[in-house]
Order: structure tokens, then sequence, then C-alpha cells
């Protein structure tokens, strides 16, 4: 059997059943568990696929949601290309929401020195900055804090989400991939991240390429749902073709020495 046979039959696979061992794919390829291994690992090289033990898995499982001070320091250069990118598309006077996180930090950082935007958020921190600054309108979801993430979540923050139409909604997540779109760890914030996916009359996906083939428990939405995705040059070659059939695509480049 041809090599790329053997790959979309793997695929396919381990998308429909989540994980597979190496026999079950020899047996279903026809293959020896040499030839398997090998198709294995180049798919795992092109992030594609999770090896784990005794075979793949399709997405790497996330079980929790991490805290603030875990993230901020993860990818922060790759963090703020991103943001940079983000902010071309903030033009004179528009109201943005900005979502719970340390990419959409990098992005208020950046609105420090601007005067003529309304931000709207649920981020403790990002109020807080921009707030301390002075120089743009501040809006600040009411409700329960979440204090793994220092963010608002729960029925008064959807209240506010039910009445607001912003110009961009800039939305964050922890975990992303082409079959199941944006997944959360926690049914709490996929409710409230399931709004901002299409909140505003524009609404872009900031999210870097440690979080592609991530999945958590809870769905949020299809990657459809967002009209940018904005990413960085890290994230997987053969993945760009399928996740550009779903949503139009940016990545931002990083310098190879310069990531952590």
């Amino acid at each position: 059997m041809q090599q790329s046979k053997r790959t979309d039959l793997i695929l396919d696979h381990v998308k429909k059943n989540k994980h597979a061992t190496i026999q079950e794919l020899v047996d279903i390829t026809s293959s020896s568990p040499a030839t398997i291994r090998r198709d294995v690992n180049k798919l795992a090289d092109n992030g594609l696929v999770f090896r784990e033990r005794g075979g793949i898995s399709f997405g790497r499982a996330i079980n929790r949601q991490p805290t603030t001070a875990e993230k901020k320091a993860e990818n922060l250069t790759t963090k703020k290309a991103i943001a940079k990118q983000a902010l071309s598309y903030i033009k004179e006077g528009m109201t943005v929401f900005l979502d719970a996180g340390t990419t959409s930090f990098e992005l208020a950082t950046l609105l420090i020195e601007r005067s003529d935007v309304t931000v709207i958020t649920t981020d403790l921190r990002i109020a807080f900055f921009l707030s301390e600054a002075g120089n743009n309108h501040i809006i600040i979801a009411g409700g329960n804090i979440d204090n793994c993430s220092q963010s608002v979540i729960g029925a008064y923050s959807e209240h506010l989400l039910n009445n607001i139409i912003p110009d961009i909604c800039f939305c964050t997540c922890s975990a992303f991939d082409g079959n199941n779109g944006v997944t959360s760890p926690t049914q709490e914030k996929a409710i409230l991240k399931r709004k901002l996916a299409s909140l505003g009359k524009m609404n872009i996906l900031l999210t870097d390429s440690s979080k592609f083939n991530c999945i958590g428990t809870h769905k949020i939405a299809p990657l459809n749902t967002y009209d940018l995705l904005i990413s960085d040059s890290d994230l997987p070659t053969k993945a760009h073709k399928s996740l550009e059939e779903e949503v139009p695509l940016e990545l931002v480049e990083i310098a190879i020495n310069t990531k952590h």
C-alpha cells in the first residue's frame, strides 16, 4: 500500500476513534509494525498526531484550566507577535472586546498609548492595567471571579454579552484542532467563550500553535464561526490547508532563538 494511502487510513481511523494502537493500524493497513512506526513518527513530527505509549492519539487532552501564572511566561515572544498582528485591525474609534487570557493581555499592552478605543473585557488584569493608564474607556463585565484565570464568568457576564455588539471581539482558547474546533477544559469557560465566538461584527481567534491538536472536554465553537485565526508559523504546515478550509488564517513569523 502506498504511503499516502496508509497515511489517510491512519488519520481517518485516529480522528474517528481519538486514539489507536500500533497493532490496530497494522491491521487496518495490512502493513508491518516497522512501517507503521515510521508513518506514525512522521505524522507526529508534522504535528498531526501525538505519540503515546503503544500508539497515537489525535489530540492532546487538556483536563484542567491552566492558571494565569502558569501561562504568562509561556511562548511570550509568540504571544507578543500575535498581539502585534491583531493590533493592526483596531482602527480609531472602535469598540473592541478582549477575552481573558495572556495573549489578550499582550494586546492590551499595545493599546496603552492609544486614547481612541473603548475596551470591554472579562479579564481583571486587562481592566486594571488599562484603567490605571487612564487613556481609553474601559468596561468590565460583572459576575463571579474565576480565581484560576482572574477573569469574570457566570450569568452576570452573559447578561452584558447579550447586550453589546463590539466592532471586533478578540477571542482566545486553550485548545483547538481541525476536527473539534475550539474546546475548553471547563464548562463555564466554554459557555462564555461560545458567546464570544460570534459576539462582534468581526470575531478573531488569537492562539499560539502550542494549543493546536489539543482537546478540552467542552466544545466552544467550530473554527468556521470565527472570521479570522491569527497564530504563528510553528503551526504544522500540513495542517494549514485543512484549517484554511474552515477559517482564514494569518501566521506570524517567530525568530527561532527568541521564543522563550
